[in-house]
């Protein structure tokens, strides 16, 4: 099993991903695999990686919604997740500025 370390090193890596996933899970609050999969066309083997990594550095949570037919596994930010998309999102908009 890897270490937090390793995934820290990893989560470098793949900042895109990990910066979209945490800024539309902040926007989202939260959403199924599946809609990470469907509606922002991402790919279920880097999506499967990406949040293992989050999840590994305690940035996303997955509860079982039994309110949906059938149950599914939602993702969220944790309070360490939303303090670093709230800081991401700061970079996005100062890099996007003219």
């Amino acid at each position: 099993m890897k270490g937090k370390q390793e995934y820290k090193v990893q989560s470098l890596e793949n900042h895109a991903q990990i910066t979209r996933i945490l800024i539309i899970l902040d926007s989202e609050k939260k959403l199924n695999f599946q809609s990470f999969v469907d509606d922002r066309g991402m790919s279920t083997t880097t999506l499967y990686r990406t949040l293992k990594a989050l999840k590994e550095l305690e940035l996303v949570d997955t509860k079982l919604d039994n309110s949906r037919y059938p149950p599914q596994n939602m993702i969220s930010l944790t309070d360490k997740g939303k303090k670093v998309a709230k800081h991401l999102k700061e970079i996005e908009e100062i890099l996007s500025e003219e």
